[in-house]
C-alpha cells in the first residue's frame, strides 16, 4: 500500500504552467507538429464539449491576449515543445500572436465539438504534405493514438487499459495512517516543490491587478488567519486563471485543485509557526484525499473539482491542528453536509470565488470538529462510514450531474 500511495502522489503532483485544458490542446498540437515535421496548411480539431467549457474563458500563460480552443492548439503547433509536458508552452511569448491570429482569420483551423463518452477527449489533425493526428483521452497528457497518413504509429488501447481500482488503497483510514507514518524522505522533493511553488503564486496573486483582485478584498475585510487562508488560496487561483507565468504543482490534472489542496495548509502552518515536517504530512494527507475523490469523479465533470480539494484541505487542517482521527472524519462529514457540490461552468477567474466559498465551508467543518461537533449520521447523504459518504458524493458527481453538465454546456455553446 505504501508504495502505491507514494507512486500516486508522484504521478498526480506535477508542475503545470497555466490551466491544464488549454495546455492539453497545446501539447497535442506540439506533438502532432513534431511528427508532421513542417508547418501545417490546415488544422482540424475534434474535442469533447467539456474541453471547450474549460478552455473558452481562461487566459493562456503568456504575455498575450490570446485565449480559446483555436489559439491553444495553434500555440502548441507553432511554438510548443511536447517534451516538456504541462510546461510545453512556458517559453512561448507574443512573437507567435500574429501568426496564430492570421491562421485563425484565414479559416485554416476547423473545430468540431462532439458528445464523447470520455469527458476529456481531443483528436487534433495537422495537414500539410503529410497528415498527422494525435488523440488524447481521459487524462490531459494521456496520448491514446498517433496516426501518420492514416497509419497508426503509436497506440495505447484505453479499452484494454487496466482500471485504476484504488478503492481499497485509498480508504480514508489508510490515507491518514500513510500521512502520519510515511518516511518523508520518499516524498519531500515533490511536497517541498508544491509548498514553494503554490505559495509563491498565491503570494504574487495578492499584489497583481488580475481579475477582481479577490484576495485583496478578502484581506481588507478579514485579516484573521482564516481570512489569510482564503485570500492567499483564492489569489493563486485568480492569478493562474488570468494568465500568470508562475508554475503550479497540480493535483489530479488541475492547478486549482493543487492550490486548494495545499495553500490553506501552508498559510495556516506558517501563521501558526508549525514545523515544516508537520505541514508536509498534512499536505500528503490533503493531496491523497483529493486524489481519492478525483479518481472516482474523473478529470472533468459538472462537479467543481475545487469543492473536492477544499474539503480535503479542511480535513487536513484538523490533522494539522492535532485533531484526533475521529475529529478529522467529523471535519470531512461537516463539510459534505454543507457543501456537497458546486457546478463547474468552465475554468475562469471566478473559480477563485468558488474556491473562497468552498474554503468557508471547509473552515467551518474544521472548527465544528475541533469542538467535537458533527452533523448527525444518516441525515441527508451523510453516512456513518466516511468512505461510503464520499462514494455517494462521487456518484452524484458522475451520474447525478450528467444532465446538469449537458445543460451547462448547451447554454455556453449557443
Amino acid at each position: 500500500m505504501t508504495g502505491k500511495l507514494t507512486e500516486l502522489l508522484k504521478e498526480e503532483l506535477v508542475i503545470a504552467m497555466g490551466c491544464t485544458e488549454p495546455l492539453a490542446l497545446a501539447y497535442a498540437g506540439s506533438l502532432a507538429r513534431h511528427h508532421l515535421k513542417e508547418k501545417p496548411k490546415r488544422v482540424i480539431l475534434e474535442c469533447s464539449t467539456n474541453i471547450f467549457k474549460n478552455v473558452r474563458c481562461v487566459s493562456l500563460p503568456l504575455k498575450s491576449d490570446l485565449k480559446g480552443v483555436k489559439a491553444s492548439c495553434l500555440l502548441g503547433v507553432f511554438g510548443g515543445n511536447h517534451e516538456k509536458g504541462f510546461a510545453c508552452v512556458d517559453h512561448v511569448d507574443k512573437k507567435y500572436d500574429d501568426e496564430i491570429k492570421q491562421f485563425i482569420e484565414a479559416g485554416l483551423i476547423e473545430v468540431n465539438y462532439i458528445q464523447s463518452p470520455e469527458k476529456l477527449y481531443i483528436n487534433l489533425t495537422l495537414i500539410a504534405k503529410d497528415t498527422v493526428s494525435v488523440e488524447i483521452q481521459k487524462r490531459h497528457l494521456n496520448v491514446t493514438k498517433i496516426t501518420k497518413n492514416e497509419k497508426i504509429i503509436y497506440q495505447n488501447n484505453t479499452e484494454k487499459e487496466e482500471k485504476r481500482d484504488l478503492s481499497e488503497i485509498l480508504k480514508f483510514k489508510n490515507i491518514y495512517e500513510f500521512a502520519k507514518n510515511v518516511d518523508l524522505s520518499q516524498l519531500e522533493a515533490i511536497i517541498k516543490m508544491q509548498y514553494d511553488y503554490n505559495y509563491a503564486i498565491s503570494k504574487k496573486g495578492l499584489t497583481d491587478a488580475k481579475g477582481v483582485e479577490i484576495g485583496k478584498i478578502i484581506l481588507a475585510n478579514d485579516s484573521t488567519v482564516w481570512g489569510k487562508v482564503k485570500a492567499y488560496t483564492a489569489s493563486g487561483c485568480e492569478a493562474r486563471m488570468c494568465g500568470s507565468l508562475l508554475p503550479v504543482v497540480i493535483n489530479s490534472g488541475s492547478g486549482n485543485q493543487g492550490l486548494s489542496s495545499s495553500v490553506p495548509i501552508i498559510v495556516y502552518g506558517k501563521e501558526k509557526q508549525l514545523p515544516k515536517t508537520k505541514i508536509y504530512r498534512a499536505l500528503i494527507f490533503s493531496n491523497l484525499l483529493t486524489i481519492k475523490q478525483k479518481v472516482g469523479i474523473g478529470s472533468l465533470s459538472a462537479y467543481c473539482g475545487i469543492v473536492a480539494s477544499s474539503g480535503s484541505a479542511g480535513a487536513a487542517l484538523t490533522y494539522l491542528s492535532g485533531g484526533t482521527y475521529q475529529q478529522i472524519v467529523m471535519s470531512m462529514k461537516n463539510y459534505l453536509a454543507n457543501v456537497p457540490g458546486i457546478i463547474c461552468d468552465g475554468a475562469k477567474a471566478s473559480c477563485a470565488a468558488k474556491l473562497a466559498t468552498s474554503l468557508d465551508g471547509a473552515i467551518l467543518g474544521h472548527l465544528l470538529a475541533m469542538n467535537n461537533k458533527q452533523y448527525q449520521d444518516d441525515s441527508g447523504i451523510i453516512k456513518q462510514d466516511i468512505d461510503e459518504t464520499i462514494d455517494i458524493v462521487i456518484e452524484i458527481a458522475n451520474l447525478g450531474m450528467k444532465k446538469t453538465d449537458e445543460t451547462i454546456i448547451k447554454n455556453i455553446i449557443k
